[in-house]
């Protein structure tokens, strides 16, 4: 079993939350006005929020600084605007952007009568980035049970995502030096080195070179990303 300083779970009933009558939105890490002393960044990995947001509403954020933000649709299409830019990423797909510290991020529901349900990840980037950019990819993780579809938009960090069925083992082994990983639980139940994660839960993970999986239930769908470790973290 790791010990505490090597594997932290994040437990999904304490994550922070802001909602009203249109939108929820949860915060693993520190964001907004939600504040923890546990929850600190895991090395550049400084917010990891999931939301839901009504037919023909709109979430506007500006990060103070350089961020890689990464967009993944659980449910619905998702559109977003940064700047002159403007995209659409639907389920099965991914986007990546890379924003100028406070360049406005505009996350949209363009539906007229259904909620879409999506991932907001932030990464720290390097402040001197002058432009912002922006890519996106598709995922086959849906026809690809217990295996590990790589989301091939960063050299920097390495992001997966999988479909895992019950009561399978999937081993996995850390592919970046000096990194650590973290796991967040999409849907369904598993056990991760030794350690069970319900929906919205997460857990990272230092000085690993293997992780373990077993789906608890069918279908779990799991993200799993391997964030770099630099001097300055």
């Amino acid at each position: 079993m790791l010990s505490k300083t090597e594997a932290i779970i994040y437990l999904a009933n304490q994550r922070g939350c802001s909602e009203a009558e249109w939108f929820r939105s949860y915060y693993t890490f520190n964001f907004g006005e939600f504040r923890r002393e546990s929850r600190t960044p895991f090395g550049s990995l400084v917010a990891f929020n999931e939301h839901t947001l009504k037919e023909g509403r709109t979430l506007s954020f500006v990060h103070t600084e350089s961020v890689k933000v990464l967009l993944l649709p659980i449910v619905g299409e998702l559109n977003y605007r940064s700047g002159d830019a403007e995209c659409t990423v639907d389920v099965g797909q991914v986007s990546y952007t890379v924003l100028q510290g406070g360049t406005p991020l505009e996350l949209s529901n363009n539906y007229t009568s259904n909620s879409i349900h999506f991932l907001h990840v932030c990464l720290r980037a390097d402040n001197t980035i002058h432009d912002n950019y922006s890519r996106a990819c598709t995922s086959d993780f849906k026809d690809n049970s217990n295996e590990f579809a790589p989301l091939n938009v960063s050299a920097d960090e390495l992001f997966f995502i999988g479909k895992l069925n019950g009561r399978k083992d999937v081993v996995c082994q850390r592919k970046l030096q000096q990194s650590g990983v973290f796991i967040y639980q999409i849907s369904g139940t598993c056990e991760v080195n030794g350690r069970i994660l319900l929906p919205g839960d997460a857990l990272s993970l230092m000085h690993v070179e293997t992780i373990e999986f077993e789906a608890l239930t069918h279908e779990a769908i799991v993200f799993v990303g391997e964030i770099p470790f630099r001097d300055g973290n």
